[in-house]
């Protein structure tokens, strides 16, 4: 007969404090998960039941990663390319590629929006998906690279024409952005497709 003090009968009714609060952790998250999906429940019931919302959602969301990822690549492939040009034509580009940069923004702001209404139509499914996590790291990590491609380019240069305030050839660091960002594209555009593919 064990006795109820004994070792075995100990380590079974002990629980340990880390797996204690690893469960205690694992209940809030569960807890403020189904507060949000209950709290999104009138907007999925909408997406879910009108065909033009849910798909007006979706296709904003799809064009504007499409037009944010073609406007990136043609600003990094302007930016590549600077030091090749001649004066005048190397003005003329970097002045399209401040544009691009401006749209690329826009567009950035668009795909964040669209993919936020898309997450609170199905928050349960969608915190259960890896691609989705993987999807929101590789956005805030491409955003991050926007914000800092555009430090980089708009650093205090002497006044002038625009050949004059920058370099006449593209710094390491604006190459180093440019090919980040292009890896990040082609990463992000995977993992929307893993996405879709479930």
């Amino acid at each position: 007969m064990t006795c109820w003090h004994s070792p075995q009968v100990l380590s079974a009714v002990h629980v340990h404090p880390a797996t204690h609060s690893q469960a205690f952790v694992i209940s809030k998250e569960a807890d403020a998960i189904a507060a949000l999906a209950r709290w999104t429940e009138p907007w999925h019931k909408t997406f879910s039941s009108s065909r033009l919302i849910s798909t007006g959602v979706l296709y904003a969301h799809v064009t504007s990663l499409v037009c944010a990822g073609g406007l990136s690549l043609v600003a990094d492939h302007t930016s590549l390319l600077a030091g090749k040009w001649r004066d005048a034509m190397r003005e003329h580009e970097l002045r399209g590629r401040s544009a691009n940069r401006r749209l690329e923004k826009r567009a950035l702001a668009v795909v964040a929006l669209s993919g936020l209404l898309l997450f609170l139509s199905d928050v349960r499914t969608f915190v259960a998906l890896p691609a989705f996590w993987l999807k929101m790291v590789l956005v805030a990590l491409l955003i991050s690279n926007v914000v800092l491609t555009e430090r980089s380019d708009d650093q205090p240069h002497p006044p002038g024409p625009v050949t004059a305030r920058r370099r006449p050839a593209p710094h390491p660091r604006y190459r180093m952005h440019a090919r980040v960002n292009l890896v990040l594209w082609l990463l992000t555009l995977l993992a929307g497709t893993a996405l879709v593919t479930g």
